[in-house]
Order: C-alpha cells, then structure tokens, then sequence
C-alpha cells in the first residue's frame, strides 16, 4: 500500500470509532433528530466509503478488508439505535 494511502487508512480506522463513539453519545443525549448527530453519522459514513475504497484499490490487503468488517459491524449497531 502507497504511505500516503496508509495514513488515510489509519485516520479512517482510528475515527470510525470516534465517531461512532460520537453517534451513540448524541443519539442518547440529543435524540434522533439533531443537527449534530447528522454530522456526526455523515462523518462516520464517509469513513465506510473510505475502507470501501481501499479494498477495491488494495484487495489483496487482509487487514483493510477486516477494518471494512468492523466497520460494517459498528454501522449495523448504529442502523438499530438511529431508528428511534
């Protein structure tokens, strides 16, 4: 993988949690329908479409293929909880 591709890999990981992390904390305290809970789940999306991205440019790469899993896991719990 290209460096530059690898810190745009870290940055993706390391903030789909944050920002999950962010998501839940609004969705509790704020409720479904803020503006910032937008945001924030635009901004953990973006960091799916950017795993996404890195598997088609690097399909040989397990461990982008098990961060796209996480993630996938942290958006199906997300998809539960923004239903309210």
């Amino acid at each position: 993988m290209a460096p530059d591709d690898e810190v745009v890999f870290g940055r993706a990981c390391d903030e789909s949690i944050s920002s999950f992390e962010l998501v839940q904390r609004l969705v509790n305290e704020a409720g479904p329908r803020s503006a910032e809970l937008s945001l924030a789940v635009a901004e953990f999306e973006l960091h799916g479409a950017t795993l996404k991205n890195l598997v088609r440019w690097y399909p040989d790469e397990a461990h982008i293929r098990t961060a796209l899993i996480d993630w996938e896991l942290l958006d199906t719990r997300l998809s539960g909880s923004l239903l309210v």
